[in-house]
């Protein structure tokens, strides 16, 4: 994880710099380029594939519901964004 951690933080430093609506800040639109502005949806699918690595239970949908490590990290996500309302 401290790999990753250099991109996960250039990526927030551009989704808030970037952003300017609830819309394009939180999901994938059509067209756009993540790589150069992400959104929150870019983020949560880079973490996942840094949690789980490309063949890992985190980076397969069918199964990343049931393991613990998700379900700990997506709560964290929402209380998150529930305490900025």
């Amino acid at each position: 994880m401290k790999a990753i951690q250099p991109v996960i933080t250039a990526m927030v430093y551009r989704l808030i710099v970037k952003r300017d609506t609830w819309a394009v800040f939180s999901n994938h639109s059509e067209g756009e380029d993540t790589a150069t502005t992400p959104n929150l949806e870019s983020i949560h699918d880079t973490m996942h594939l840094a949690v789980g690595g490309a063949h890992g239970h985190m980076n397969d949908p069918a199964v990343a519901g049931k393991i613990i490590q998700f379900k700990l990290r997506n709560q964290f996500i929402q209380l998150l964004l529930l305490s900025s309302i």
